[in-house]
């Protein structure tokens, strides 16, 4: 099963290595983005690659609220943890997806995300 992955990771790499810093860039955009939406909190500095990290404040409510708000509007963003959330860029996601994203996260702060069934534990929380 392992060639499996591999094969992926060397088609990557021979097809898409160039194209790898477009991910990285709409990583660091959706940073920049975010950092301007209150309630949200995050570093746009501390992005190195495609994996965005976030914080959304207590006051709204939880990540896993606002991870099922946005799945609503067809955006999969992963709650981590009680306010902790990951998003990742990828070949399929554009600079305009990026906006789009970060439009739609302030939308659904703006709208409330407190009607969403939430866990304080995300799959992949810490503590």
């Amino acid at each position: 099963q392992s060639g499996i992955v591999a094969a992926a990771g060397v088609y990557a790499i021979e097809n898409n290595i160039q194209r790898l810093q477009q991910d990285h860039d709409n990583a660091k955009k959706l940073g920049e983005l975010l950092a301007e939406i209150d309630g949200i909190s995050i570093d746009p500095a501390s992005i190195e690659t495609n994996l965005v990290f976030f914080e959304i404040d207590a006051k709204y409510g939880l990540a896993s609220q606002l991870s099922k708000a946005l799945a609503e509007k067809n955006v999969l963003v992963g709650a981590f943890g009680a306010h902790r959330l990951r998003a990742c860029t990828h070949l399929d996601i554009t600079e305009n997806d990026v906006i789009q994203t970060a439009k739609l996260i302030q939308e659904c702060l703006n709208e409330g995300i407190s009607h969403h069934k939430g866990t304080a534990r995300g799959p992949y929380s810490r503590g």
